[in-house]
């Protein structure tokens, strides 16, 4: 039997380097030592895990298990034995019953294989395992306890979670509960552990009813985005590949608007999404023009192709520009452009749709939540755009005055500090029209 493939789905190097030692000896036929060797690195391996479980996830009962470990002389020879056992007592599910099967019977032959039988009746002093039995022994121990996560259960997830729902308020931006979450957790979550809690955040976010899921799910839909994008393919090959993809609560509207946005963040997820999902969504889109403009993901590859694409299919530009509530949207459309680094195609959108404002409060109300935001952004060609605006619903409402002085106080400083505004006024007229010309 070749192991060499089965050796890649090892994580720890340091067994996956003695393994190859038991390999050896299994080839050249030394299957007493095979067996022994085996036992040794299987120790290794659980005592490697124990270790890192301590100082991951501060976990008490592993912490503990080291420190009686400490106290044993190290030659003594039960020291292997108290690991191994303490972990099976105090870290449930640390192991999985699989696991521990393969360790009862592991122990078992390689006492046979370490000792003397000491019978007189066997034909030599010496048991000899075959080579169908420490076949065995090597592949369970690969698939219960070598390939398996620092934990395979609960503990660390949920210590996870615990952390995150305790700091959730602690940090003033995103931006630095990423740089805590990435140095305590998400630089140490590698190999397999990262894919196990891809998707049990995953599950946690979008499939959990219970009411800690509920009570975070704001946070965890946020660690979840930060985390899959650490290591994006991986993410998106383990969520498509999950069984809990097929079984998202669409029924909850609050899960149903997380998954839209996370889709948004993950487009390239939305065509390996389940039919009944892909309905819903299509369904909750279809029948909200606000949807229509955010799930871009449902019939393009990113925003700003759908939004040429919804113009083009408008009768005219004022269609388009006034089918959807700005002020719903602005934040989710403002933070998906930045991050994709197409600010000028924002900057153009929001001075179009300032321009095609239908009454007094409707300019009022995009004017200081589209173009205020973005007067740090605009270029001088987009300021030369939004003062050519004609639309006496942009110039002749109350509050112009104050805020066409706004942007041209934005222009003057970022771009011409010789600029006035009596010169701005012969050229754009109209969104000038406060000014006085002598």
């Amino acid at each position: 039997m070749a192991f060499e493939m089965e050796l890649e789905r090892i994580e720890n190097v340091h067994t996956r380097k003695y393994m190859k030692e038991v390999i050896s000896d299994y080839s050249n036929g030394n299957l007493r030592s095979a067996t022994v060797m085996l036992y040794v690195v299987a120790m290794s391996d659980i005592f490697e895990k124990v270790d890192s479980l301590a100082k991951m996830y501060d976990d008490k009962a592993a912490k503990g298990i080291l420190s009686n470990l400490s106290k044993k002389n190290i030659f003594d020879a039960t020291r292997e034995e108290t690991v191994y056992t303490e972990t099976i007592k105090r870290i449930p599910n640390f192991i999985s019953t699989a696991g521990q099967s393969a360790m009862e019977s592991l122990k078992k032959w390689r006492n046979i294989s370490a000792h003397p039988s000491l019978n007189t009746d066997a034909p030599e002093p010496l048991e000899h395992p075959s080579i169908n039995t420490v076949a065995g022994l090597i592949h369970d121990c690969i698939n219960f306890i070598f390939s398996q996560p620092v934990d395979p259960g609960t503990r660390s997830f949920s210590g996870f979670l615990d952390k995150v729902a305790q700091v959730k308020n602690t940090f003033p931006s995103q931006e630095s509960l990423f740089n805590y979450l990435d140095i305590n957790y998400f630089s140490k979550f590698q190999g397999s552990t990262y894919v196990y809690m891809i998707e049990h955040l995953f599950k946690i976010v979008f499939v959990s009813e219970d009411e800690n899921a509920s009570a975070n799910r704001d946070i965890n839909v946020v660690v979840l985005k930060m985390l899959a994008e650490k290591h994006r393919d991986i993410a998106v090959s383990t969520i498509r590949d999950s069984h809990f993809f097929e079984h998202v609560l669409v029924s909850d509207n609050a899960v149903l608007k997380y998954i839209e946005k996370f889709l948004r963040d993950f487009p390239e997820l939305y065509g390996y999404s389940p039919d009944f999902l892909k309905e819903t969504i299509e369904q909750n889109t279809s029948s909200d023009p606000d949807l229509r403009l955010l799930n871009f993901f449902v019939d393009s590859n990113n925003l700003s192709d759908h939004i040429d694409k919804l113009k083009n299919m408008s009768q005219n530009d004022s269609d388009f520009y006034n089918q959807v509530n700005w002020n719903r949207i602005v934040d989710l459309l403002s933070l998906y452009f930045k991050n994709s680094g197409d600010i000028q195609k924002m900057c153009n959108i929001y001075i179009c749709a300032y321009s095609h404002s239908r009454n007094y409060r409707e300019a009022d109300n995009r004017f200081t939540y589209l173009i205020v935001p973005i007067l740090e952004s605009m270029t001088k060609n987009n300021f030369l755009t939004l003062f050519a605006i004609d639309n006496s619903q942009c110039y002749i409402r109350f509050a112009a005055e104050h805020d066409h002085k706004k942007a041209f106080d934005a222009y003057k400083r970022r771009f011409d500090n010789n600029a006035e505004l009596k010169c701005f006024k012969r050229e754009y007229p109209n969104f000038f029209h406060f000014v006085n010309q002598e």
